[in-house]
């Protein structure tokens, strides 16, 4: 999922350029979810509870990205 508080109008130009494969959500306000630098990532599992977060990047493809991806999957 992509997150942004830019209006939806930059965000459907976004996604109509980039012709990527996720779901996009508007945050009106990035303040509520205690966003205090970007990028910052969040994931949730299928109830909608927060199970990591992370302020900085992080290289997805790494072994230890993978595998906190795969401990959020064990726990639904």
């Amino acid at each position: 999922m992509f997150a942004s508080s830019e209006t939806l109008e930059q965000i459907t130009r976004f996604k109509n350029k980039q012709k990527f494969e996720f779901n996009y959500l508007h945050l009106g306000n990035m303040e509520e979810l205690n966003i205090q630098a970007l990028p910052t990532t969040f994931i949730f599992n299928n109830t909608g509870e927060l199970k990591f977060s992370e302020v900085g990047f992080r290289d997805w493809t790494s072994a230890e990205s993978q595998q906190i991806i795969a401990n959020v999957l064990n726990t639904l």
